[in-house]
């Protein structure tokens, strides 16, 4: 009766989903997105995955749930707009961090960071990673250095 116990269960926990972040690739989204994944995994625990958008439009990867956040240069037809700053590439917003409960924080955080992230020390940060420097040392050493984390 109780060795049904003892065997091995698969199972999902409540903690763990990772949010699919989709870009294009270029300097400033790869820098961006070193930004954003630190600061999100740091405010809010969750786990972020880069999906390369491959010719895909920001649109379509929303969309078809293809990336639950996605850069882009221009404001999307879909989705929400959660972070918006000038000179910054926009990031918009599928269905599932709006709606699934454990992703309640990753929009707040988002928008705190687009409040505080200047556009002129983001270019710096692109200059930086353009030159050679790794993304996502260069983003959390900037992180860092501001007491955001």
């Amino acid at each position: 009766m109780f060795t049904g116990l003892l065997l091995p269960v698969a199972g999902d926990g409540c903690f763990g989903s990772k949010l699919f972040i989709g870009l294009d690739g270029s300097v400033r989204q790869e820098t961006l997105y070193a930004l954003v994944s630190i600061y999100i995994k740091e405010k809010t625990g969750t786990e972020t995955v880069a999906v390369y958008l491959d010719g895909a439009t920001p649109a379509e990867a929303v969309t078809k749930d293809r990336a639950d956040l996605v850069f882009c240069e221009n404001i999307p037809p879909a989705g929400r707009v959660v972070f918006k700053k000038e000179e910054i590439p926009f990031i918009v917003s599928g269905e599932r961090p709006q709606s699934d409960l454990q992703f309640t924080l990753v929009i707040p955080a988002l928008k705190k960071l687009s409040g505080l992230l200047p556009a002129d020390d983001f270019s710096s940060l692109v200059q930086a990673v353009a030159s050679g420097a790794p993304p996502l040392a260069t983003a959390r050493e900037f992180l860092d250095s501001r007491g955001w984390l």
